[in-house]
C-alpha cells in the first residue's frame, strides 16, 4: 500500500510538472516575485539562520523536507528515499558546507494547486580555507500539505544559474 502511494504521489508530480512546464514561460514573464516566492525565499532565509546559529542537521532537514522526499543529484552515491535515509548525508553534506550558505529563488515558481517547481540557487563560502567556494543548482518539487510548503523532490548539480 506504501509502494502504491509512492508511485502515485511520483507519478503526480510528473504529471504537475508536465503541467508546470507550459506556465513557467508565463510566470518568468512577470515582473514582479509572487507570493510563493516569497514564501519559499523565506523559508530559505530561515534555513541560512538556522545554518548560521549551528543548528542540527535533523532540524534543518525536518524544516526543509517532508518525510517521504526523494533527492539525488550530480555525483549522488544513490537516489535518497525518505528524510531517514537522507539524514546521515545531510549531516555529512551540512558539516562540510558550513555555516555562510545563502539559498536564493532563481526563477519564478511554476505552481499547479499543491506542487510547484523551483530552480534555486545555493551558495557556500568555503568552510576550509584554501578551498573553493561551493555553488549548486536546485531544482525543488515543493508540495503544500495543510498550510505548509516543503520539498519532496530535489535534484541538484554543481555551478550556479545563469
Amino acid at each position: 500500500m506504501k509502494f502504491t502511494s509512492v508511485i502515485s504521489r511520483s507519478l503526480f508530480s510528473l504529471a504537475a510538472l508536465a503541467a508546470l512546464s507550459c506556465a513557467s514561460a508565463q510566470a518568468a514573464e512577470k515582473a514582479h516575485i509572487q507570493p510563493l516566492d516569497k514564501a519559499i525565499q523565506a523559508r530559505y532565509d530561515a534555513i541560512t539562520k538556522m545554518l548560521e546559529s549551528g543548528t542540527p542537521s535533523a532540524d534543518i532537514g525536518r524544516a526543509l523536507y517532508w518525510p517521504d522526499v526523494i533527492v539525488t543529484g550530480q555525483g549522488a552515491e544513490k537516489v535518497y528515499r525518505g528524510l531517514d535515509a537522507l539524514q546521515p548525508t545531510l549531516a555529512a553534506v551540512l558539516k562540510d558546507l558550513g555555516p555562510h550558505c545563502k539559498f536564493s529563488v532563481r526563477d519564478p515558481a511554476a505552481q499547479s494547486g499543491s506542487v510547484a517547481a523551483v530552480y534555486s540557487q545555493l551558495g557556500c563560502k568555503s568552510a576550509t580555507a584554501g578551498q573553493p567556494d561551493i555553488n549548486l543548482r536546485l531544482l525543488y518539487v515543493w508540495e503544500k500539505r495543510g498550510n505548509e510548503w516543503k520539498v519532496v523532490r530535489e535534484m541538484y548539480s554543481e555551478g550556479t544559474i545563469n
